[in-house]
């Protein structure tokens, strides 16, 4: 969800589609810069792979960076909407077109698409969900690519209202006020927990087996690119999806041929009943618990493990990779790159820099290990709420 304390946005990292919000003749950040995102305050900020989408405290979305699969939810190009191939590389920021009197509380974004959650519990949706596997590209059932935010999901039931989102690269969850997870989005690596047809898959749905597997409330929802997951009531974690560098935290399957993928929720007994977050990149996941510890799993290439003990490249039992004398607030992870965010504001990131999403300067080595971001001139003595990382870039709040 996002800050209950208003901030401004920083971004860094690259900018070779615009997705930092400093204008085109910005090459790379590698530090954070400020963006001024219309004069507002803001709630909340959201990565895609490649654009950056803004929630303002009076409840408007402002995006910017490829607007090839409609992810902005607005025309760039006059009334052409960017059909030339060019055309919607690089964009100014601008608000979403959402319709009057909706009022934005959350926002997430994944590979070419974006989600809110309105005030009242609705989903607002725009952009396109691409299967990389099959070369299968839609938005819904009836729409192949959506341009302009449109309602994607509204309870009869009050119970039935939405209270938070998850994105991953190519699906997105929703948690319900009655605890029950709605997935809906690619399906390729088992991410949906749930299976074809192909017009249930694109509308929000409940996924099965989740009580089974962790019992019947369910009290968060995580993401990794590939991957979902479930937490209960006692910090117990139930996950689904891509598990071809263990980054479910469950263990492989015995040969590489075989299909690496959890269908399922299952339960993940190596996080223990402990768990107050997860979230996920590509190949490697993170688990913040109880008392403050930040779990790591997965692969471990890039340093984005935080350890530097494994022996393998895969870490197949979760393992604590910073223990935080203060609450841990969020935790985040990306393509190789990881993070947490503490509750005096200080952020720590490890993982590949070579995109300069650690913020610390020119130096192009890994953070191999969680290390403290750096205060600098243009950041001055602000506290960190939030921190997002993109498919090359990075924002925080």
């Amino acid at each position: 969800m996002p800050s209950v304390t208003p901030g401004y946005c920083f971004t860094l990292g690259t900018n070779s589609f615009g997705a930092l919000g400093l204008g085109e003749d910005v090459v790379e950040k590698p530090r954070a810069a400020h963006v001024d995102v219309a004069g507002k305050r803001l709630l909340g900020v959201a990565c895609g792979g490649m654009h950056t989408v803004a929630l303002a405290e009076d409840g408007s979305i402002y995006t910017w960076g490829v607007n090839d699969e409609g992810a902005l939810g607005r025309p760039t190009s006059g009334s052409a909407w960017g059909q030339r191939p060019t055309a919607a590389k690089r964009t100014h920021m601008c608000q979403a077109r959402l319709p009057d009197g909706v009022v934005c509380v959350q926002v997430v974004a994944g590979d070419g698409f974006t989600f809110v959650l309105t005030d009242q519990g609705c989903i607002y949706g725009w952009g396109q969900f691409k299967d990389d596997l099959s070369s299968f590209c839609s938005f819904s059932p009836d729409v192949q690519l959506q341009r302009l935010p449109a309602l994607v999901y509204q309870a009869e039931d009050k119970r039935d209202r939405v209270r938070k989102l998850a994105a991953g690269a190519r699906h997105m969850l929703a948690l319900t006020r009655r605890g029950e997870v709605l997935s809906w989005g690619m399906a390729g690596q088992g991410q949906l927990g749930r299976m074809p047809p192909a017009d249930v898959l694109l509308r929000p749905t409940a996924v099965k087996g989740i009580a089974a597997a962790l019992g019947p409330n369910v009290t968060d929802i995580g993401v990794g690119s590939y991957a979902s997951f479930a937490i209960g009531t006692h910090g117990v974690v139930a996950a689904w999806g891509l598990n071809n560098g263990g980054q479910l935290g469950l263990p492989l399957a015995a040969a590489d041929d075989v299909d690496q993928c959890v269908w399922e929720p299952a339960a993940v007994p190596a996080l223990g009943m402990r768990v107050r977050a997860v979230a996920g990149g590509d190949h490697h996941s993170l688990a913040l618990t109880r008392d403050n510890k930040v779990l790591s799993f997965g692969s471990s290439n890039y340093g984005m493990l935080g350890r530097l003990d494994i022996p393998q490249p895969v870490l197949r039992r979760p393992s604590a990779c910073l223990t935080l004398s203060q609450e841990g607030v969020s935790i985040a992870a990306g393509m190789g790159v990881s993070s947490c965010v503490t509750e005096s504001g200080n952020a720590f990131t490890w993982g590949s820099n070579v995109n300069y999403q650690m913020a610390k300067g020119q130096v192009e080595a890994d953070n191999v290990q969680p290390t403290r971001m750096r205060r600098h001139t243009a950041f001055g003595k602000r506290r960190v709420l939030q921190f997002c990382f993109g498919g090359q870039h990075a924002a925080l709040l």
